[in-house]
């Protein structure tokens, strides 16, 4: 499989900017960085997104459902994105 190419990655940048996203640095969001977005590099998810996002989709969830959403999800250990794929299909 090939990888994102520079001309791909470009377009998904500007692709998700009009929907609102914005890229960041890794430094600036790494454990050491000066906005930590993660406890630490053993965290693939951020957590803290992924909650929100869950609760802004299901609105009505609660919130021990939710936790333990969060915790299956980062539990995953599937290295091919078509299994991680149907894991985020089955939560």
């Amino acid at each position: 499989m090939a990888g994102i190419t520079f001309e791909r990655s470009g377009a998904a940048q500007e692709w998700l900017a009009g929907l609102g996203y914005a890229a960041q640095h890794g430094w600036d969001i790494c454990p050491e960085g000066p906005a930590p977005l993660r406890g630490s590099y053993d965290e693939v998810f951020l957590t803290g997104r992924l909650r929100k996002a869950l609760a802004r989709l299901n609105p009505n969830l609660l919130t021990e459902m939710l936790e333990g959403c969060c915790a299956r999800f980062g539990r995953q250990k599937l290295p091919h994105s078509s299994e991680r794929t149907a894991v985020c299909a089955a939560i």
